[in-house]
């Protein structure tokens, strides 16, 4: 329901003008550091318990952190990905990588500190993603499409990597979704013209709210509906 009630909010603007953000209000840049380390941290303990030797975890690691971030300036034709010309970017990631590689086993203790972490931060890849797409020209759907890339590709490289079903993709918690709504609510407020700060906040607070309530609460994503009907229709064998 969330999920189909969003795409029609993106089909509906999709046709209207939102302009740039004329004062662009910069996130702080810790807080991409914090998303790109967390993000490593979460690729290498997954890539640990995928049994991967550790080439292959600093591999997943770096890639699940960097990822989002890379496909964003990718999809945006904007030139030499961010975490290859930031000073500080790369060097996080291969250091959060290092880490957790070899301290996998007391890491996995610290599993729910990082996931709170991971909610936190997920309206950070949203923020940048919509904001570098408004900056280039792009119309509304594709600002939000680029901004919830942004926030699940990293996760999407991952499982790709360690040869898993996308977590993203699957019935559960609210991600991909959680993004969606956050990158609508930008949408939304930059139609109404409201100040940059506060399509950043909004965004913010509903992308984490809804994840973080999604958990929480217990909601799910549910399976689509032609697959629930197939499989109650399919003969047993």
């Amino acid at each position: 329901m969330v999920s189909a009630s969003l795409a029609l909010f993106a089909s509906a603007v999709h046709m209207v003008d939102v302009q740039p953000p004329a004062n662009l209000f910069n996130l702080p840049s810790y807080l991409e550091i914090v998303a790109v380390t967390t993000g490593a941290l979460t690729g290498a303990l997954h890539a640990t318990h995928r049994k991967l030797d550790p080439m292959g975890v600093m591999v997943v690691a770096i890639c699940t952190g960097v990822g989002g971030g890379a496909i964003r300036d990718v999809l945006l034709n904007s030139g030499i990905p961010t975490f290859l010309v930031s000073p500080t970017l790369l060097a996080n990631a291969i250091l959060a990588a290092a880490v957790a590689t070899l301290f996998a086993r007391p890491m996995r203790q610290f599993t729910p500190v990082m996931s709170i972490v991971d909610t936190l931060v997920i309206g950070v890849w949203v923020v940048i993603g919509v904001q570098k797409a408004l900056l280039v020209g792009l119309n509304p759907t594709a600002a939000m499409f680029v901004g919830v890339v942004a926030c699940s590709g990293g996760s999407l490289l991952r499982d790709l990597l360690c040869k898993t079903k996308p977590e993203v993709l699957q019935p559960g918690t609210f991600f991909a979704a959680a993004a969606l709504a956050g990158a609508g609510a930008y949408i939304a407020c930059a139609l109404l013209g409201a100040p940059t700060w506060v399509s950043i906040t909004a965004t913010m607070v509903i992308a984490t709210g809804l994840r973080a309530a999604s958990a929480f609460f217990g909601w799910e994503t549910p399976v689509a509906p032609g697959l629930t009907e197939a499989a109650a229709v399919a003969p047993s064998t």
